[in-house]
This record gives C-alpha cells, sequence and structure tokens, in this order.
C-alpha cells in the first residue's frame, strides 16, 4: 500500500495521524518488533521533550526572559507545520495528476 494510502487511512483515526503511521510503517518493516521498537522510538523522544518543556515553563514560565521566550515561540512554529503540509499537499497534488 502506497504511503498516501497508508497515510489516507490513519487520517480517520481520532487524534494526530504521525503516530499511528509511523507505528504502522515500523510494523511493515519490521514486523511487531518493529511496531514496538518504531513506537516506543516515536513517542518517548517526543515524550521528554515536552516533559522538559513542561517542566522549565513551571520554573521559568513567569519570569520576565521566560515570557519572552515564549512570545517568540509562536512566529516559528507556524512554519514548521505550515511548510510540511504545503509539501504532502503539493506532492498528493503531482501524484493525482501523473495517475490521473
Amino acid at each position: 500500500m502506497p504511503f498516501l494510502d497508508l497515510f489516507g487511512a490513519v487520517s480517520v483515526l481520532p487524534g494526530p495521524s504521525s503516530t499511528p503511521l509511523a507505528i504502522v510503517l515500523s510494523r511493515r518493516r519490521a514486523g511487531w518488533a518493529g511496531l514496538m521498537l518504531g513506537g516506543a522510538c516515536f513517542i518517548l523522544p517526543a515524550m521528554a521533550i515536552v516533559l522538559a518543556m513542561a517542566w522549565a515553563y513551571i520554573r521559568y514560565g513567569s519570569t520576565p526572559t521566560g515570557s519572552g521566550v515564549l512570545y517568540g515561540v509562536g512566529p516559528v512554529v507556524v512554519p514548521l507545520v505550515v511548510v510540511p503540509v504545503w509539501e504532502l499537499a503539493h506532492s498528493s497534488v503531482a501524484r493525482h495528476r501523473e495517475q490521473g
């Protein structure tokens, strides 16, 4: 099953589709052991980053420097989300044109 078909299949699940997609791809590549290892390798780093950011927010969020950092994060996050979505849409349209 091609990547975009898998992406469409996991998109109907609630929540972000990146986690189940990574787990499905890991299982297709290396079986059940791949599923477990791929899931852990995908989830644990993000969990560690969120825990570190939560700790920093609790510790420094109310300070003037912490507030300034948090204010500057917003404009950086938007392109980090928009650019990959744009590229995926572009490749999907190109693939559709080739098939159609």
